[in-house]
């Protein structure tokens, strides 16, 4: 038998491992099928290397060796548990970090004015819903070739190096305004999608009825509903001129949006 752990052959049948202690087996109950309950060895037939080395070599005072062995397996499942919470973490916060979404509806307000200012279209996609986020560059490049390159380059011509954010100030959006926006958010999201999906043979031999099947089909998968809704305004200079944009905002599964369905 060789040792996962340090390489070492051992006879069949051991174990522990002779040269660094590790048990040979895949859990602590069969060092206890070993040793008993009270940690008395018990070698297989014909084995005479069976003694436990290394770390099971000696125990403390009134503990077996099957206590010592399921305390130190018990210690390495809390290390491999910290190291896979760790691992859950450091995941959570690169792929968390990527995407849209703000913690307030003022910063979804400025994030968004920002990204219109230094003509980043990456962060101006990461400040809109992600029903709308998800297919919105393949929906705009399958309507016309190229187009997202075009819209790229218009932004970074038409972005300001000088900028400053002075007043951001928010009012509650009514329950019907909000309403709109949903309906008007989930629909643009559905045909974004089913443009991706479908080509213009597909469709032209379909009927109203089926066309409109597949547009409720979509709807619903990529229906957006808005928990609470803002206007914010966001008050600043760029250039030396004075700005002030007015932005709808909603909060959607707990982050905020920017209630726009394009470019």
């Amino acid at each position: 038998m060789v040792c996962k752990k340090c390489g070492k052959e051992n006879p069949e049948g051991v174990r522990f491992c002779a040269g660094c202690g590790s048990i040979m087996e895949a859990s602590a109950a069969s060092v206890e099928t070993a040793y008993g309950a009270n940690g008395a060895y018990t070698a297989p037939a014909g084995e005479n290397a069976g003694a436990p080395v290394g770390a099971y070599a000696t125990a403390p005072s009134g503990e077996s060796f099957v206590d010592k062995a399921k305390a130190l397996w018990a210690k390495r499942e809390v290390k491999l548990g910290v190291a896979i919470v760790a691992a859950i973490i450091v995941i959570l916060l690169v792929f968390g970090s990527c995407g849209g979404g703000a913690s307030s509806p003022e910063d979804a307000a400025e994030n968004f004015v920002i990204a219109r200012l230094e003509g980043d279209v990456d962060a101006y996609i990461d400040c809109l819903p992600p029903q709308i986020a998800e297919n919105l560059e393949d929906a705009y490049d399958k309507y016309e070739k190229d187009k997202m390159d075009e819209i790229r380059e218009e932004a970074k011509d038409e972005a300001v190096e000088d900028y400053e954010i002075k007043k951001i100030k928010k009012e509650k959006m009514d329950k019907d305004e909000r309403k709109s926006y949903e309906s008007n958010l989930s629909q643009s999201a559905a045909s974004y999608a089913a443009s991706v999906d479908f080509d213009e043979d597909d469709i032209k031999d379909m009927s109203m009825k089926e066309m409109r099947e597949i547009q409720e089909e979509y709807e619903e998968d990529y229906e957006v509903e808005i928990e609470e809704a803002y206007y914010v305004t966001v008050e600043g200079k760029a250039d030396g001129e004075d700005f002030e944009k007015t932005i709808p905002v909603g909060e959607i599964d707990g982050d905020w949006y920017v209630l726009k369905t394009g470019f």
